[in-house]
C-alpha cells in the first residue's frame, strides 16, 4: 500500500523499486559514476541508487571534520568524461570537493 514503505517513493517508471534492473549501493563518486554509465553507455534508466545518508557525495557528504581532504591529486579526481583541470589546489579539502 502506498505510504507503508520505510523509504521515500520516487517515480521511476514502475510502481515501486521492485522491478529495478540494477541496484546501486551508495551515492558516492563510484555510485554516481555507475548511474551515469548506465544511462550514457547502456541507455538504461531502470535502476535505483540506495544511499544511507541524506544527500549525495558518499564520504565527502558524511565526513565534515577539520582537515578532511582527498589523498588523490586534484587533477586526477574527476570523472573521465567530465575532467576538471582548473582545481585551485593540488590536494582538495572536503569543501572543494563538494562544490
Amino acid at each position: 500500500m502506498a505510504g507503508d514503505l520505510p523509504w521515500p517513493e520516487v517515480p521511476i517508471g514502475n510502481k515501486n523499486h521492485a522491478n529495478a534492473a540494477v541496484v546501486i549501493i551508495g551515492a558516492g563518486i563510484a555510485g554516481m559514476c555507475t548511474a551515469i554509465d548506465l544511462i550514457k553507455r547502456n541507455n538504461c534508466r531502470n535502476f535505483i541508487v540506495l544511499e544511507k545518508s541524506a544527500g549525495l557525495g558518499g564520504t565527502w557528504h558524511d565526513n565534515k571534520y577539520p582537515g578532511c581532504c582527498c589523498d588523490v591529486l586534484s587533477t586526477l579526481y574527476s570523472y573521465s568524461f567530465a575532467q576538471n583541470s582548473d582545481w585551485t589546489v593540488s590536494r582538495l579539502v572536503r569543501i572543494g570537493i563538494s562544490e
